[in-house]
């Protein structure tokens, strides 16, 4: 059935109530697309929760779609009301996988592989979104992250809705040609940099990210919405040093290259025999486990032990003292931000995209060095955190003002506005 172009999008105004956060006359659709959330831990998907249930609880139909082809429950959860769709087949992942890694491999490596390989990969999946869209009408539809933003600027061609280019991390990174992320299928390159000129709109972290977006016409539409960090209810991080139970250093963050647990447990393993009375947890899962839980027993240190994720993590950094987070580079450092909203001061380094932006060197935390060595940089600035009680605590106390701008109804805002923005086009 088609849609009818005349709908009233106009609010039913009612006295001291603004406009933006009342019904429409038929609640605008908004639909969020991501790749997976099924047992995903990551910092986009969070968002996504975030971002979908304050749009969902101000009036709007709000529709998750995913590409999965598993049926299991968002690691974080949803919003009730909100409709999650998946587009995948249910196991077509597993019985195609080994087929689809070596054919990635080959269009990696062939410029002439690469665009047949393409449309063997994806032209199905942009089939099943459209098909999606046709059936759920979404007025706007956010694509999240490089996985998915590209095919559904496909997916919409020719259908009444508006799209969104979602980036969640360094664009240089997320366009570039980096084996560690995403598919390097010559095409599926291409394709992410020309999605940013099918989408209506895009969508980075932070502001130097504008300049890093591959195509400079993308700039005029592009909107800086960063991460929105909920103001935390409980009791702040008491980061005083205890005599009586463990004084705990905090690590959040997927085991991946890119986090660099691997200069923390190094710069544990030269602190730990001094500081007895402190301890290092790392909550995450990703590739890298393995590899550096042995790289834990190699360096002999006890105090430092992997956890699996959790969703209590705000609990995690209300009890901690300091937080650590020793990242090559952040897409804006949500786990930063959550920390320092707890109460709790940062380790990062100076050089991390992300950190530094969240971090001031001596208001709200320690910017370590990595000249001298990544690992050694960060003891220095770690050790100077735990030995000295004052720089500890004045730290800590600057921390929750320094992330107020990321207040959810703030964030909650921009996201309103751009989405209405493009419904008003539209209607126009």
């Amino acid at each position: 059935m088609a849609r009818d172009m005349n709908t009233t999008y106009e609010c039913n105004v009612k006295p001291g109530v603004p406009k933006r956060r009342q019904l429409t006359a038929r609640p605008l659709h908004v639909a969020f697309a991501i790749e997976a959330l099924h047992g995903v831990s990551g910092g986009a998907e969070r968002v996504l929760a975030d971002v979908s249930r304050i749009i969902h609880e101000r009036g709007y139909r709000v529709t998750v779609i995913t590409h999965e082809g598993r049926n299991g429950p968002s690691f974080y959860p949803l919003r009730f009301g909100i409709e999650r769709v998946d587009a995948r087949p249910r196991h077509s992942r597993r019985r195609k996988a080994p087929v689809l890694d070596r054919a990635r491999g080959i269009a990696a490596r062939s410029k002439i592989a690469s665009i047949p390989i393409w449309l063997v990969q994806f032209v199905p999946m942009v089939l099943r979104l459209r098909r999606i869209l046709r059936d759920t009408r979404p007025d706007v539809v956010i694509g999240f992250m490089p996985s998915m933003f590209p095919y559904m600027s496909l997916a919409v061609l020719g259908l009444p809705v508006k799209s969104v280019a979602s980036v969640h991390n360094v664009p240089k990174r997320e366009f570039g040609a980096d084996p560690k992320r995403w598919n390097q299928n010559r095409m599926d390159r291409k394709m992410r940099r020309l999605s940013l000129r099918f989408s209506d709109a895009v969508t980075v972290l932070l502001p130097s990210f504008v300049r890093q977006l591959p195509l400079p016409e993308a700039a005029a539409k592009t909107r800086v919405i960063p991460n929105m960090v909920k103001r935390y209810e409980g009791p702040l991080a008491d980061v005083r040093e205890s005599p009586d139970e463990p004084n705990v250093i905090l690590a959040v963050g997927r085991l991946a290259d890119a986090k660099d647990h691997q200069s923390l447990i190094e710069a544990w393993a030269m602190l730990e025999d001094r500081f007895p009375n402190w301890e290092v947890r790392i909550f995450g899962n990703g590739p890298l486990k393995s590899s550096l839980s042995r790289r834990i027993r190699l360096a002999g240190v006890k105090r430092l032990k992997i956890h699996k994720p959790t969703p209590e993590i705000m609990s995690e950094y209300a009890a901690a003292r300091i937080l650590a987070m020793p990242s090559r580079h952040e897409g804006f450092g949500l786990v930063t931000a959550e920390a320092l909203s707890v109460g709790l001061p940062v380790v990062g380094f100076a050089t991390c995209e992300g950190t530094n932006e969240l971090v001031q060197h001596g208001y709200n935390g320690l910017l370590a060095n990595p000249r001298g060595g990544r690992a050694r940089g960060f003891a220095v600035e770690l050790e100077k955190m735990m030995t000295d009680a004052y720089l500890r605590t004045r730290l800590a106390a600057a921390a929750p003002k320094s992330v107020e701008r990321f207040d959810p109804e703030v964030i909650a805002d921009h996201w309103e506005d751009l989405i209405r923005s493009l419904v008003q086009v539209a209607h126009d």
